[in-house]
């Protein structure tokens, strides 16, 4: 089918991505063909940014886990946390990121440690989007956290970026959140951390491969109590494909 789809464009054809980025593109299979190749960026911050503070939400408040079993007759009320006071790591800190630090700092009180690796005005993102520190180093980064969000692009050199290294500096106390790519986080080494118990749990939005298989059969996240899993959903709303269509 991709190959048809190069086939059958001209030159000078277009290939409008409806989102952002270029993750189901050949850029390169395009450059060849002659194709001019677009995406909608700056469109998607607020949706991805609200789901990603849903997920921490239903992690704190068991929410997934009441909802199934009031449903089925039980009965199970269970302990949660607040969030206010609580530490949140956002790993990456471009627009989704800060958006998601505007939310967790002003709208929780949450402190918001920041994790970039790009040279920011520090003062600027602690005055306009509530980050109480910004850090290069991951680990640094994630010392204390009650929650890991991530929130950077999909390239080489992120691939696998959430490994068994790092999955080892992350307290065990706390939940990963990705709604970023699934690529950058390597699921088998995140099944071994939940279901060892040395991470809390995780909810994720996005997959390696999607709709999701498990990399390894016998490692299904979704046979982990703890993990929360909705289908690649953080950007789909009706306001963000409005104007991703605008």
């Amino acid at each position: 089918y991709a190959d048809a789809l190069y086939e059958a464009l001209p030159g000078g054809g277009v290939l409008a991505r409806f989102g952002v980025g270029y993750d189901n593109i050949n850029l390169a299979r395009a450059t060849e063909k002659g194709l001019l190749c677009t995406n909608t960026p700056g469109v998607l911050e607020d949706s991805v940014a609200e789901m990603t503070i849903a997920l921490i939400l239903s992690a704190a408040r068991h929410v997934p886990e009441m909802n199934e079993s009031t449903r089925k007759g039980g009965w199970t009320p269970r302990k949660g946390m607040e969030l206010r006071g609580k530490r949140i790591a956002v790993i990456g800190c471009g627009q989704i990121g800060c958006s998601v630090a505007r939310i967790a700092s002003a709208g929780f009180g949450m402190e918001v440690i920041g994790c970039e690796i790009s040279d920011v005005d520090t003062e600027k993102m602690k005055r306009e989007h509530g980050f109480s520190l910004l850090v290069k180093d991951f680990a640094e980064a994630v010392n204390l956290a009650d929650f890991v969000t991530l929130h950077i692009p999909s390239i080489p050199a992120t691939h696998h970026f959430i490994n068994t290294r790092r999955l080892e500096t992350i307290p065990r106390k706390a939940w990963l959140i990705n709604t970023s790519r699934g690529t950058v986080a390597d699921e088998t080494a995140l099944y071994d951390a939940i279901e060892s118990g040395s991470l809390s749990g995780a909810a994720l939005d996005v997959f390696e491969t999607e709709p999701y298989v498990p990399a390894e059969p016998e490692k299904d996240l979704r046979k982990l109590p703890n993990v929360i899993l909705v289908p690649h959903v953080s950007s789909y709303t009706e306001d963000a494909c409005r104007r991703i269509a605008d």
